[in-house]
């Protein structure tokens, strides 16, 4: 069964779309604007969209039209966020199956299984490795990659 699940861009642009793994990335679904002025050229601050989806976990980004006409994907920060492999930010939504009423169906683990989704995408150890704690010290490795023991040579017509 569907459920009507309702998504929203807070930002002001000139055109508002919506795409995620609920449409495989494959389309851009339009938000609608909801402005006191419908007919005003300015910018629109306020989009809004509700879109039957099937429950189950979704990851979804907006794509936003900036008054230059440039596209960009975007998330929201006033919804969940969740990184993937890579390490690029998506927005993160569970849909839970509702019942007759429209009233949320009983327990279904959909919590307890966005929380393990979201650690398995983010945490990037390894299944053997040991848990670390927090803390300020920059590993060797990684200062040797990102930092020259040694300033560079100054260019030729430099010296």
């Amino acid at each position: 069964r569907l459920v009507p699940t309702a998504f929203s861009w807070p930002g002001e642009c000139h055109a508002a779309f919506l795409s995620g793994s609920f449409n495989n990335w494959s389309e851009r679904i339009p938000l609608e604007r909801r402005c006191d002025s419908p007919g005003r050229a300015e910018p629109c601050s306020d989009w809004s969209l509700v879109l039957p989806l099937p429950p189950g976990e979704y990851a979804y980004k907006f794509i936003i039209e900036a008054p230059a006409g440039c596209l960009r994907w975007d998330t929201s920060g006033a919804e969940q966020t969740v990184a993937d492999e890579g390490g690029v930010l998506h927005n993160w939504l569970v849909v839970v199956p509702q019942d007759e009423d429209g009233e949320p169906a009983a327990h279904t683990g959909t919590r307890a299984s966005l929380t393990a989704a979201a650690l398995s995408i983010v945490d990037a150890r390894g299944p053997d490795e040991e848990e670390e704690s927090y803390s300020q010290e920059v590993p060797a490795e990684v200062v040797e990659l990102f930092f020259a023991t040694e300033p560079p040579p100054l260019p030729p017509h430099l010296a």
